[in-house]
């Protein structure tokens, strides 16, 4: 059954005979304050209730329409091990550490105040912004990645900046990028294959190119996987 909030004139969780009301997340105040009877007091000073008509117990509850937004926690985050971070919406919210009642829409406009804004602790700017980081650098690699060869075939022109130098060429079984000289004698300068297995081939200068040397770029298997490779290439 739903508590009833302990503010004077709110009707949270009231409701009157054959009528249906909304249910409103209430916070027990010896629960939310337990152990710290500074912060116990600041919210007994804070409510505004007769001091002789305040029966304490651990039923007295005040409900979330009293507390400012920022003191609300809707979304519980976790971090990944590869850096990502999980972000999971509450059934129930639940309030931040130092929350504290302010708001109080049916009394007196004197009573309620917003919370001063707080100044945020340097390890938690820096947290957000690795947070912030992480969440780029996981969507550039989501991005980054080649599929397939279909796949690549139809969108390397809006990942490979677009060259005068460049040439391409696309068959059912290749995607092939080159140079062409055009000394007296016109050759093909460079070039990069990859095959629709995905396979990188690279020519320079006539001869093909070790796939040893590429391992920096291509990696040891010689397979294409993103298309920042063609890039560095």
């Amino acid at each position: 059954m739903p508590r009833h909030c302990c503010v004077t004139g709110c009707s949270s969780n009231y409701t009157r005979k054959n009528e249906k009301s909304e249910f409103t997340s209430t916070f027990s105040v010896l629960s939310e304050c337990k152990g710290n009877d500074e912060k116990l007091q600041n919210w007994l000073r804070q409510i505004p209730r007769p001091t002789d008509n305040f029966p304490l117990n651990i039923n007295t509850v005040i409900c979330i329409k009293h507390f400012a937004e920022e003191f609300i926690i809707r979304i519980d985050t976790a971090t990944r091990p590869d850096g990502s971070v999980l972000s999971v919406p509450r059934k129930i919210p639940k309030l931040a550490k130092d929350a504290y009642p302010s708001i109080f829409h049916n009394c007196p406009s004197y009573l309620s105040s917003e919370p001063p804004t707080k100044r945020r602790k340097p390890e938690d700017r820096q947290a957000e912004m690795q947070t912030r980081d992480n969440q780029a650098l996981q969507q550039f690699l989501t991005l980054d990645k080649v599929a397939s060869f279909q796949e690549l075939c139809l969108n390397f022109p809006k990942h490979i900046p677009q060259s005068s130098l460049w040439n391409f060429k696309v068959t059912d079984s290749c995607l092939l990028f080159y140079i062409v000289d055009l000394s007296d004698v016109p050759c093909i300068r460079v070039s990069i294959r990859v095959t629709d297995a995905m396979s990188v081939i690279i020519c320079c200068g006539g001869y093909r190119v070790d796939g040893r040397n590429l391992d920096w770029v291509i990696g040891k298997g010689g397979k294409l996987e993103s298309y920042s490779q063609l890039t560095v290439s």
